[in-house]
């Protein structure tokens, strides 16, 4: 690997320069102290769980030349070699971890438990390389002596545990890879799986990664059994698996699961569960796993594409695995990979020649009897984020309010009171959200709260509005009369589309019983069709009830004043010049006894340009809010009686 194909990263010690310019520029400077080098050593082994590909890239490039100097000692040296053989398993190098290995480490003069965890390390080794299964088993059969060795309630427990684990996940890669079933026992994997689970102590935070870990495994393989009911207590199992791997920032682990389910639901042709879960697994491998584990994942999504029938993304998703397994050096996965493409295009060939539709038309697999695209395919896209595929409730951006309040996570609170709520200056409900859980995903249906959206842009556009530009003032001014009108016609539409749509649990009495029968029997058309003064005075009427329409002041007599000025300027009607010198001696009647805080610009201009000042503009935005503040506070008010 070439030292500068990451030298413009951030290098990985958390300085927050780039790699050429730290760690990189460092060694070339410098023979470290080896006191400082081995600090630095088990800083970033201890921090490499939580290291980014690209991270992990970083360190194994520098201790690789570290590993050039010739100033340091042996033992420094050995430990150079553990760290990088670390990086190199976690980044999916197996080739270069099992050479390292073989090359820098004489087994037989290690200790008990040094051995052993090297083994361990092998066997991992073995198995992702393919090598001969009499060389896997016999490497297991020298573990298993080794760990009657280890005292389970010692500090080497948790290398006894970790060994057995590593050998049930042993045998399940046999039973995944279609290895014979005389092979495989399964009931001493289950009890090796038990034994383990049973010896942990899962209040000790040097036991929970393996714990979860062999928990995981065992619902594996409770999923490989025929038993149904068997494999609904592997589900579970997964699933509260799942839950605790996420508390515990187990993001890989998490992974893993997805992995599993997506080859699970394959099995059972499911084809929309296990695209789901196969891309969830997808996204987090390509941001914290190694390629080994994200050419295993695309290896995965190629299958059940081809058991889809759509052997386009098929081919394209196992070139793409070829190119990553010929990057590790990894000559038996190639040939894996070549043999599957292979494979592929027979198929391929074996459906036209059948006369089978292939693609987004085939029809689904899963038995709907619809086509692909209309059916399980809806599922094939890829997330966006992290945030969706974890699918946590508390990162889903819907229904957001900038001040922090997130209205549909609200417990016990009715919809129509969620939509009815005062909101304060400094909030912006962007949309309510409706979610739909399925398997593996969801679909989120968003409804924009366009009321919300408008008056907080008319409120920043009148505030804003006094630049000393004559045109820019008028453009603002302009814009928030319109998208403050517009904002109560918004709300109005809204209140209008959910006392139709809600069901008649979420309605109030008072309204449920009193909603206009054109209204509830075509709210669509009422919406288009009727004028918005009549909109607002059915609606407030609706909600208000006797206090409507609101007698404090002149609200509404400003309100209808200010829809007027608005279609006045919205419709302008070209009938004639209007004499400006001299002025005429009144102003048109729909701007007569406007109130005292209306500034009108002393301008030789006709109307428009005299009213579209900041004071109007704000009086416009006030009006509006105040108004519909007060079909809230009596929605809110009858609501209580």
């Amino acid at each position: 690997m070439g030292e500068y194909k990451y030298a413009n990263s951030k290098c990985a010690c958390g300085s927050g320069k780039k790699y050429k310019n730290c760690c990189l520029k460092n060694f070339k400077n410098s023979s470290q102290d080896e006191n400082i080098l081995i600090d630095r050593l088990e800083k970033s082994l201890k921090d490499s769980l939580s290291m980014t590909r690209e991270q992990l890239h970083l360190c194994s490039s520098e201790l690789e030349l570290e590993l050039l100097r010739s100033d340091l000692s042996y033992k420094t040296k050995q430990t150079i070699r553990q760290n990088l053989f670390q990086f190199y398993i976690s980044l999916g190098f197996d080739r270069k971890a099992l050479e390292l290995i073989n090359e820098e480490f004489d087994i037989d003069s290690l200790d008990v438990r040094s051995k052993n965890a090297i083994l361990t390390q092998k066997l991992r080794l073995y198995v992702n390389l393919s090598e001969d299964k009499k060389v896997i088993f016999n490497t297991i059969d020298t573990l298993l002596l080794l760990v009657e060795k280890l005292d389970s309630n010692s500090n080497d427990g948790i290398n006894k545990r970790g060994t057995l684990l590593e050998i049930g996940k042993t045998f399940l890669h046999f039973i995944d890879f279609d290895y014979q079933r005389e092979d495989v026992p399964f009931e001493y994997i289950n009890n090796i799986f038990d034994k383990v689970l049973q010896n942990f102590d899962k209040s000790r935070d040097e036991d929970i990664d393996h714990y979860l870990g062999a928990q995981s495994n065992k619902a594996v393989f409770l999923l490989k059994s025929n038993d149904k009911i068997i494999q609904n207590e592997g589900i579970n199992l997964l699933n509260r698996n799942t839950h605790e791997k996420l508390t515990e920032g187990y993001i890989l682990g998490v992974s893993n699961n997805y992995s599993t389910l997506g080859l699970y639901y394959l099995r059972r042709k499911k084809i929309a569960e296990a695209i789901a879960y196969t891309k969830r697994d997808l996204l987090i491998t390509k941001q914290f796993g190694s390629l080994r584990g994200e050419i295993s994942t695309l290896i995965n999504l190629s299958l059940i594409y081809a058991e889809a029938k759509q052997m386009s993304e098929a081919r394209k998703t196992l070139y793409e695995a070829k190119k990553l397994a010929e990057v590790i050096e990894n000559a038996a996965l190639v040939l894996h990979i070549m043999n599957l493409i292979s494979k592929l295009k027979d198929d391929s060939r074996e459906l036209a020649t059948n006369g089978e539709v292939i693609g987004p038309g085939a029809t689904c697999v899963c038995g709907s009897n619809k086509k692909y695209r209309d059916c399980c395919g809806e599922v094939d896209f890829d997330f966006g984020s992290m945030e969706q595929i974890l699918g946590m409730p508390n990162l889903i951006p819907f229904a957001k309010i900038v001040s922090g309040v997130k209205e549909d996570t609200k417990p016990n609170i009715k919809k129509l009171d969620n939509i009815m709520r005062k909101m304060n200056d400094s909030d912006i409900r962007l949309s309510w959200v409706e979610i739909i859980e399925h398997n593996g995903w969801h679909e989120i249906f968003e409804l924009m709260d366009m009321a919300s959206l408008h008056i907080n842009s008319a409120r920043r556009l009148a505030f804003s509005a006094s630049t000393g530009d004559l045109f820019e003032e008028v453009s603002n001014c302009l814009g928030a009369v319109m998208i403050s009108v517009s904002a109560l016609e918004a709300f109005v539409n809204q209140l209008i589309y959910f006392i139709s749509t809600l069901n008649k649990n979420e309605l109030p009495g008072f309204i449920l019983n009193r909603i206009p029968l054109e209204i509830s029997s075509d709210h669509i058309s009422y919406q288009k069709n009727e004028r918005l003064i009549d909109k607002v005075s059915a609606i407030g009427s609706l909600f208000c009830g006797d206090t409507w329409p609101p007698e404090k002041g002149s609200l509404w007599s400003n309100v209808n004043k200010l829809i007027t000025i608005r279609n006045e300027l919205v419709h302008s009607k070209t009938l004639n010049y209007i004499k400006i010198i001299p002025p005429e001696k009144s102003m048109p009647p729909f701007i007569k006894n406007l109130e005292a805080s209306i500034q009108l610009r002393e301008v030789a201009n006709s109307w428009p340009l005299k009213i579209l000042t900041p004071s109007f503009a704000q009086w416009s935005v006030k009006n509006t809010e105040m108004l519909i503040n007060f079909i809230k506070s009596q929605y809110e008010h009858n609501t209580r009686n």
